[in-house]
């Protein structure tokens, strides 16, 4: 914690007053309104802590997917799975399986589908010196 009350996780990525956690009694003012009691500014707090830990992290997913093509992928993936989810019921005499949600049990069986059906390559590299 610093000298002026805040606290500073890692290289400066959140800064955080702790004034707001200091001991005050509940007082109902008369305006009619009443101050937060620790309890709720402890919620406060975790909920602000909550909200930046979210939105660096998102940054950095964003940062470590650029370039990578992985939107592209991402949607590939998901264009294929909803295309297995939908076929896989024609013919069949049970009701079909929803695509969506998307469950860990069908992405599961999904991937195994994937994994091991015949691709298609449209490149091909010959060489003679292998």
């Amino acid at each position: 914690m610093s000298s002026n009350g805040t606290f500073e996780a890692g290289p400066a990525l959140f800064t955080v007053d702790l004034d707001i956690l200091e001991d005050k009694p509940a007082v109902a003012m008369a305006t009619g309104t009443t101050t937060l009691t620790e309890s709720d500014r402890v919620l406060e707090m975790e909920a602000v802590l909550e909200e930046q830990t979210h939105v660096y992290r998102l940054a950095t997913q964003r940062a470590l997917d650029s370039g990578k093509g992985t939107a592209s992928a991402y949607s590939r993936h998901i264009k294929r799975y909803i295309q297995y989810w939908s076929e896989s019921a024609v013919g069949l005499q049970t009701p079909a399986i929803p695509v969506f949600p998307i469950t860990a049990t069908k992405v599961a069986k999904f991937l195994e589908y994937e994994t091991t059906r015949n691709k298609v390559c449209s490149l091909f590299i010959f060489s003679d010196s292998i």
